[in-house]
């Protein structure tokens, strides 16, 4: 089973849900175009709550959010590399 981007999971949980982007967005005051970003992977801005939410974390998804953006930023130093 291969393991599953930040935007598949919101898009897995908006399912879960049985809501459509609109619907869901709205839960977290979010335009349905930004949850279809989210979720095709088009932006790197992932609204704080959707997180909150998605992985049902607490205040405290500080420290992974940020671990993932280092590794972002790893990864996109390395293809910068000439």
């Amino acid at each position: 089973m291969k393991n599953m981007t930040i935007g598949e999971k919101i898009r897995a949980k908006r399912v879960e849900l049985k809501e459509d982007q609109i619907t869901f967005g709205k839960r977290f005051n979010v335009s349905h175009a930004s949850i279809s970003d989210m979720e095709r992977g088009k932006t790197q801005h992932f609204h704080k709550n959707i997180l909150n939410f998605v992985f049902g974390l607490e205040d405290d998804y500080d420290s992974e959010l940020n671990m993932i953006h280092e590794r972002l930023d790893t990864i996109e130093g390395f293809l910068n590399l000439n």
